[in-house]
């Protein structure tokens, strides 16, 4: 079984990453007011922002939470916007709040930085940062035409039942010397992803120890995964189920790294498979859970060549 140390180990890192996605940069006054002209002409502009993330949420009155940078056009609360992929796949929401770091503002557009919109949409949508949100009605801008719907994501089917998860700021990290106080200083992998459908709140961490993150197979003591949260996104009753060589091995479980290129930016792309079982952890009477079918796809990884 894994041990709680273990298990707050491995989460530290993903934790630690999430909150860094909190903490913003104090925007200017001319960053939270546009001037009049700028409006005027902002409004004669067909809108296109960029997503810089997704997080569902389980509000009332919104259901997701996306970090936008505007390039063209203006955002105002009450707005119908499209978020679009180069695929065709198109979700219509409405803008209940936006916000900067520190207080709710009206509008936003190309002067007012990274903003945060509160969007009420279909349930079941499922979009990422290679999605584009436009006008209502509007067309996938051509910078897109090179996308995905499905760069980025995890896919894979829990006990029969088709489950996708979405990378957010900081959630895939590789560090090829490793961290001092992270898996005994060993180089080190970590890949995260959290649940794109409300109310399920499952994240799934993927943790591999390797230095150079070439393809092929990885299994045994070179892997780490963990499953944890509520499907239902019951707080009071959350699930874990988990694979740590040797406390929790399944017989069947690998990670197949099918593709790693490094990007020359400080960043690597990396696909790869996941297919097995894994183990309850702290749970009484609960069977193995089967994965089958598990992939990501062209996810984008910070890498990092000192020794932390």
């Amino acid at each position: 079984m894994f041990s709680l140390k273990q298990m707050l180990v491995l989460l530290f890192v993903v934790l630690l990453s999430t909150a860094s996605c909190q903490t913003k940069n104090k925007p200017s006054s001319s960053a939270q007011n546009s001037s009049t002209g700028s409006k005027t002409t902002a409004a004669q502009t067909p809108l296109k922002a960029t997503i810089k993330a997704v997080y569902p949420d389980k509000d009332p009155a919104f259901n997701f939470q996306s970090d936008v940078m505007v390039e063209s056009g203006t955002i105002k609360t009450g707005d119908k916007i499209d978020a679009v992929s180069a695929d065709g796949k198109r979700y219509t929401f409405t803008v209940v709040k936006i916000r900067n770091p520190f207080e709710d503002i009206k509008s936003a557009d190309n002067n007012s930085g990274t903003v945060y919109l509160h969007l009420k949409g279909p349930a079941d949508a499922v979009f990422n940062t290679n999605f584009t949100f436009v006008t209502a009605g509007g067309a996938a801008p051509a910078t897109n035409t090179n996308a995905k719907s499905t760069d980025g994501l995890l896919t894979v089917k829990l006990n029969g039942t088709a489950w996708t998860g979405n990378g957010f700021n900081n959630s895939h990290l590789f560090y090829k010397k490793g961290v001092k106080q992270f898996n005994d200083g060993k180089p080190s992998m970590v890949l995260a992803f959290k649940s794109v459908q409300s109310p399920d709140d499952r994240q799934f961490t993927i943790k591999i120890t390797t230095a150079d993150a070439k393809p092929g197979i990885y299994k045994g003591e070179q892997i780490e995964l963990l499953l944890s949260g509520s499907p239902t996104g019951d707080t009071k009753n959350p699930e874990m189920y988990g694979y740590k060589y040797p406390e929790t091995v399944t017989a069947n479980l690998s990670i197949e790294i099918t593709s790693y290129k490094e990007n020359g930016d400080g960043t690597a792309t990396i696909s790869g498979k996941i297919n097995g079982n894994l183990k309850p952890v702290l749970m009484k009477n609960k069977q193995e859970l089967r994965m089958e079918n598990g992939s990501f796809e062209n996810v984008i990884v910070k890498v990092f060549n000192e020794k932390y």
